[in-house]
């Protein structure tokens, strides 16, 4: 066995490893991009909930309808507060 060999040994095994940290880090950024992907869906979601919302603001521009709904918020809040045993 001469040095050639051992070059074309220490190579190929250099290589193996080289492939296997290859295909390991393939796999995690593919799972990492799922993540994102779900991550991303959601946050369009709660951007369309947002959008929504502020329509419904811009859209409601009465006094009375905006007295109304804070209102509502209130006693909302004030109904669940109510519930809880405060001592």
């Amino acid at each position: 066995m001469d040095s050639y060999d051992v070059l074309v040994i220490i190579l190929s095994i250099t290589l193996a490893i080289c492939l296997i940290i290859a295909i390991v880090c393939l796999v995690l950024l593919s799972y990492i991009l799922g993540s994102l992907k779900r991550i991303m869906i959601k946050a369009e979601a709660v951007a369309d909930n947002v959008e929504e919302a502020s329509e419904f603001f811009k859209n409601t521009t009465s006094a009375g309808a905006a007295l109304k709904m804070f209102t509502n918020i209130v006693s909302m809040f004030s109904k669940n507060g109510k519930d809880k045993d405060v001592r």
